[in-house]
C-alpha cells in the first residue's frame, strides 16, 4: 500500500512537470506529439498550478495566486500587460467590449483537459479537494453588464493581452475552483517601476459551494497586509 501511495505521488509529480514544460493541452505521455505545441496555449500548465496552489492552501496562511505568474510575464519589459478572465459564452462579448484584437489568429475556443482527477488511481491522492465528475455550468441570469450568470463556475478562460492583443490564454477547468467570483474582470500587470496594484487574487474556501470546495476571490492587499498584522 505505501508503495502504491508512492508510485502516485510520483505520477502527479511527472504530471506537474510535463505540464509546465510544454505549456500546452497536449497529453503529458505523449511525447511524439510534443511538435504539435501550440505555444500561444498554457492550459495544462495553468491547472497543474491550481492544483498544487489548492493542495498546499491548508499548509500557507497567505494563499495568493498570480495569473500573470503561469504566462511567464516576469520577462516582460513592457507595462502594457493584461489579464482578462472569461468564459466560451461571454468571451466574444467581452472581446468587443474591451476593444481586443486577435492578430494571430489564435484559436482559444479548442481546448482539452489533461487532468488525472476523475481517475480512480488518483482519489486517494486528490480527497475531497475537487469535484470527479465534470458537470457543465448553465446560464441563469445577466448581471448589470450584460454578462452571464451561472448556476456553478464555469471553465474559465483566461486572455493575456498586450497593447489589448491576445497574446496567450488558459483555460482552468470549473471542477478545480469557482471563478465566478473574478469572471469578466481585467487585472493589469505593475512592472516592479510602477506601483503595484492594490488589488490581487486571493483562493478561499467556498463555503457556500455545492460543486467547488474552493473559489478564486479578489482581496485589497492593503486591509490583508492590516490583518496579518494584528
Amino acid at each position: 500500500m505505501k508503495t502504491k501511495k508512492i508510485i502516485i505521488i510520483l505520477l502527479f509529480v511527472i504530471y506537474i512537470a510535463f505540464s509546465y514544460v510544454a505549456n500546452s493541452n497536449v497529453s503529458m505521455f505523449k511525447y511524439s506529439e510534443f511538435a504539435k505545441l501550440n505555444l500561444y496555449d498554457y492550459t495544462n500548465r495553468f491547472n497543474a498550478s491550481t492544483i498544487c496552489d489548492i493542495k498546499n492552501v491548508n499548509y500557507y496562511d497567505r494563499r495568493y495566486s498570480n495569473i500573470f505568474r503561469e504566462f511567464d510575464v516576469y520577462y516582460y519589459n513592457e507595462n502594457k500587460i493584461i489579464c482578462y478572465v472569461t468564459n466560451l459564452t461571454d468571451v466574444d462579448k467581452l472581446i468587443e467590449d474591451e476593444k481586443i484584437t486577435n492578430t494571430s489568429n489564435i484559436d482559444f475556443k479548442k481546448h482539452k483537459f489533461n487532468l488525472p482527477i476523475d481517475k480512480e488511481e488518483y482519489q486517494n491522492f486528490f480527497g475531497d479537494d475537487f469535484t470527479k465528475v465534470k458537470q457543465e455550468a448553465k446560464v441563469i441570469g445577466k448581471d448589470a453588464n450584460g454578462y452571464s450568470k451561472f448556476d456553478i463556475s464555469p471553465d474559465a478562460l483566461i486572455l493575456l493581452t498586450e497593447d489589448n492583443n491576445i497574446i496567450s490564454y488558459a483555460y482552468i477547468d470549473n471542477r478545480l475552483i469557482d471563478t465566478r467570483d473574478i469572471m469578466n474582470k481585467k487585472y493589469k500587470y505593475y512592472t516592479s517601476s510602477e506601483r503595484y496594484s492594490d488589488i490581487d487574487i486571493k483562493i478561499d474556501y467556498d463555503k457556500n459551494g455545492t460543486y467547488n470546495k474552493y473559489k478564486l476571490v479578489e482581496v485589497k492587499l492593503e486591509k490583508e497586509y492590516k490583518d496579518e498584522d494584528n
